[in-house]
């Protein structure tokens, strides 16, 4: 198995699980201002689910995209472009612990923050449009 698949399945595990618990909580909600966003605005409601999913989502298997980023950046012919240079990690396992080793357990963390600006709005359009379509479908049909 890839390191991509490695990250993207529990991505996408991960992203509708918490869409599902956090649109529960939504709308089991006593708040007033939430239930009449529900109510009267469904699919910007199903945004800001979508957005809070997607940065839950993408901060848990962040570590994963780090290590798949840092595999792919060396590459398997980087001595085509880099001469003398070997790569370093060949495997997940090699690349996360050099990362540990090097960085500590938080550098498997590091760009968390720009990662999670683009994956909140991501989800957030995905979410939104998949709810449009969805009333629409059952609107007309």
């Amino acid at each position: 198995m890839s390191s991509a698949s490695i990250q993207v399945i529990p991505y996408i595990g991960l992203i509708f699980a918490s869409y599902d618990f956090f649109s529960r909580r939504l709308a089991n909600s006593n708040i007033p201002y939430i239930k009449s966003t529900i109510e009267n605005n469904p699919s910007t409601a199903n945004a800001i689910v979508g957005a809070i999913s997607g940065i839950v989502s993408k901060t848990v298997v962040y570590p994963l995209d780090l290590v798949r980023k840092r595999m792919q950046i060396q590459g398997p012919k980087l001595t085509w472009f880099a001469t003398g240079v070997s790569p370093k990690s060949v495997t997940i396992y090699s690349t996360a612990a050099n990362i540990i080793r090097r960085e500590g357990p938080l550098g498997l963390f590091r760009g968390l923050l720009p990662s999670l600006i683009k994956a909140a709005p991501s989800s957030a359009a995905v979410f939104f449009s998949f709810s449009l379509a969805k009333n629409f479908i059952l609107k007309h049909f």
